[in-house]
């Protein structure tokens, strides 16, 4: 019996419905990250959605203790374009008429804001380096790789997927496509997931990981030179 010879539009259609069909999260979280610095303006722009992932517009509570909000480049690294994302609050501008002190710990708004961050970092072209936060009110600060929030936020188990990454001059897109999806972000967090959290957050300051960073690039330029034959 002779087999019948696949017609090539109908074997094209069918590769392009299994590509479809294998577009998940994961490739949309990982899209090719811009090779260039980002110019002033897009940084401001950045900078001005990173705040607006974090306190939704009916979150009084984060509008009152967010003070500050930014991206900013990692100069540290060689021959890498990466940008830190830096967040300062202060629990004490905390007023509400029917509570007295900020509700949360450090370490959940570490997780909340960090869970947010997770999926902001996933809706840009620009790659994040570290998620720093600081409580001003009490000096404590920590902080924890990009990618990591990513690896712990959304778990496996809620089978999520995300829209494409968008373009830094984009704002508008961001805001249709990406603030609703972050700022549903749940609360709560199990104990499981909450002490990889806590086993990946290091109490650190960005002056300390910069300088340790210098440093260490000084040490690895030293052995070079060490080992590199003295010139006759």
């Amino acid at each position: 019996m002779q087999l019948p010879v696949p017609n090539p539009r109908s074997v094209a259609a069918a590769l392009l419905l299994v590509a479809v069909v294998l577009f998940d999260g994961a490739t949309a979280q990982e899209p090719e990250v811009l090779g260039t610095e980002l110019e002033p303006e897009l940084i401001e722009a950045a900078s001005a959605a990173l705040a607006s992932a974090l306190v939704g517009p009916r979150e009084r509570a984060f509008s009152q203790v967010l003070t500050d909000a930014r991206i900013e480049l990692d100069q540290t690294l060689e021959g890498e374009i990466s940008y830190d994302l830096i967040v300062q609050y202060d629990p004490g501008r905390y007023r509400d008429p029917h509570s007295g002190l900020y509700p949360m710990t450090f370490e959940n708004q570490f997780i909340l804001w960090g869970k947010r961050i997770a999926l902001f970092t996933r809706s840009t072209r620009w790659r994040a380096g570290r998620y720093y936060l600081h409580d001003i009110s009490s000096g404590r600060q920590a902080w924890m790789f990009a990618n990591e929030t990513r690896n712990l936020y959304p778990p496996p188990s809620m089978k999520m997927t995300f829209p494409a990454a968008v373009e830094p001059d984009d704002p508008a897109v961001f805001r249709r496509v990406w603030l609703k999806l972050i700022h549903q972000v749940e609360v709560g967090t199990d104990l499981r997931t909450m002490s990889r959290w806590f086993q990946l957050m290091r109490p650190e300051t960005r002056d300390d990981v910069q300088r340790r960073a210098i440093e260490l690039q000084m040490e690895k330029a030293a052995e070079v030179d060490a080992q590199t034959p003295a010139t006759p």
